[in-house]
């Protein structure tokens, strides 16, 4: 949908107006009264910029507004952030020292016991935090922090550089963490509409020195084609997420910079395993009649087929052994194995009674495409698939009463925070009783190997566990890995500076800036 001009005008000018002048005569990365300012779209904000309510802390660490204790380097290796060293000091205990010199945007010192209050609001106020972090206990001593979990817990650290654990000043009224939230980076939120935008400006305390950017407007646009018709005409600087057509369009034209990186996001299609589904041999069926290399140039610019969980950052050197992939005659043999050995006079597969295999889809605007793709591709093997529409931001609530539903790391409140780890991934979707396994999965197996997960601190061994764990999911197909979508950006020629991280966190850096 068109954004109506004069309202888009309109908002536009009121966002400037928290940072400049009152003046509606700022242009898109250019110099003006307010300084160097840049300006970025997205396609979804949402209605609030609390990470413990909404699950925006992503947000907060990609737009460079909050910090985490620790972050994955361009290697994917932890590194310190607001932590300058950490160490396990015993079977359940983690002390965590806390860099000196660090400041709160509103120019309080950053101490331990700041860390402990956001901490503890993180893992009280979110069950989910204190479920994936098994947090019991947190203690400021000086600088450090030290913290118990519940069990054994050698992968502490890596839990707490999820977005989830950004640290905000919570003390008393200072921070109205929904729409002001203020923490530790270099861009300090000034502004917040739901669902519309932000605007920020640069924090001249930012230990790291002074941030390329004097002001950033970050707008949410839905229509991918609005966005890219926004970067032609100079109202945005750069704009995350291009489909296929658009990256066409704009690759030869050097007045853009055009970026496609490998992410560590994976979609999938959720299976409710508690209706038609729980029979094993109708999901190898579904599993078998997709096409997964279709389905990724259909999101093109450089999105790989999936067929498992772990994305290429994460890929061990061997194909998995139960890879999901597609083939129509194994497809067709599951659907005989499951009881429907033939099809009717309209091409449907049926078993003795007559019944056909009716599948129902949830479907949404961002995934309409792939839906119908997936629609017509399992009606070549005699699978009916009716698509239900989801309202927008109420994925959350299903697959109750569906039979699949298209998802990702991204796509769910719930799931928005675990951007940068899949032991968090696996933890949520696959653990028997957990808050994301919709779908009601369970199998001991995994469950045993997701406890010595969240035991080990070494990387190597934690990367043999995941690929044990996605092996034996793999082999039970409690959900479909469908494709690794590449994370890609637009940016005005004018942008200096501009990166796409691995995790896709700690996007809008200080060193960010336009000419």
């Amino acid at each position: 949908m068109k954004h109506n001009s004069v309202a888009y005008m309109t908002w536009a000018c009121l966002m400037a107006a928290a940072v400049l002048t009152g003046e509606c005569a700022l242009h898109a990365g250019g110099q003006s009264s307010g300084g160097r300012q840049m300006t970025l779209e997205v396609s979804h904000i949402g209605d609030t910029l609390d990470p413990v309510q909404g699950g925006n802390g992503a947000l907060l660490t990609r737009l460079g507004v909050g910090e985490t204790l620790v972050r994955r380097n361009s290697e994917m290796d932890l590194a310190g952030d607001l932590a300058d060293s950490w160490k396990q000091t015993g079977t359940n205990e983690w002390t965590f020292h806390i860099k000196d010199h660090v400041k709160f945007q509103n120019g309080d010192d950053l101490t331990g016991e700041r860390v402990k209050e956001s901490l503890e609001r993180a893992v009280h106020d979110n069950k989910r935090d204190r479920t994936l972090s098994d947090i019991r206990s947190v203690r400021a001593e000086g600088q450090d922090v030290v913290i118990q979990t519940g069990k054994a817990s050698g992968s502490l650290p890596v839990v707490l550089s999820d977005p989830a654990f950004v640290i905000l000043d919570v003390r008393g009224n200072s921070s109205d963490s929904s729409a002001v939230p203020v923490g530790t980076g270099p861009y300090e939120v000034t502004q917040f509409a739901k669902d519309q935008g932000i605007t920020l400006k640069g924090d001249s305390r930012y230990r790291g020195g002074q941030p390329g950017l004097d002001t950033l407007t970050v707008k949410a646009v839905a229509d991918n084609a609005q966005r890219i018709q926004d970067l032609k005409e100079g109202r945005a600087d750069a704009v995350l997420g291009i489909d296929a057509a658009d990256w066409s369009g704009l690759k030869n034209d050097s007045r853009y910079q055009m970026y496609s990186e490998d992410s560590m996001r994976a979609d999938f299609l959720q299976l409710n395993l508690k209706g038609v589904l729980q029979n094993e041999f109708l999901r190898r069926a579904v599993s078998r009649a997709i096409q997964y290399s279709r389905l990724a140039e259909q999101a093109g610019n450089g999105s790989d087929p999936a067929g498992e969980l772990l994305t290429p950052l994460f890929k061990k050197e061997d194909n998995p052994q139960h890879r999901e992939q597609m083939n129509l005659t194994e497809a067709e043999g599951s659907l005989a194995d499951a009881g429907y050995v033939r099809k009717n006079e309209e091409g449907w597969a049926v078993n003795g009674a007559g019944d056909t295999v009716d599948l129902k889809l949830g479907t949404s605007g961002a995934t309409a495409a792939m839906d119908r793709q997936i629609q017509d591709q399992l009606k070549q093997v005699g699978i009916r698939v009716d698509l239900v529409p989801v309202p927008e931001g109420q994925k959350e609530n299903v697959p109750d009463g569906l039979d699949m539903i298209y998802s990702s790391a991204l796509d769910r409140s719930g799931l928005a925070r675990l951007s940068g780890e899949p032991s968090l991934f696996m933890e949520d979707l696959f653990r028997t009783g957990a808050s994301g396994n919709r779908g009601g999965y369970t199998n001991p197996a995994v469950d045993a190997l997701l406890d010595q997960l969240r035991s080990e601190s070494s990387r190597t061994r934690r990367l043999a566990l995941m690929n044990q764990i996605q092996d034996r999911i793999l082999q039970d197909i409690p959900d479909i890995f469908l494709i690794f979508p590449a994370r890609t950006a637009a940016v005005s020629a004018r942008v200096q500076n501009f990166i796409l991280p691995p995790d896709g966190n700690y996007l809008m850096s200080k060193d960010i800036t336009v000419q």
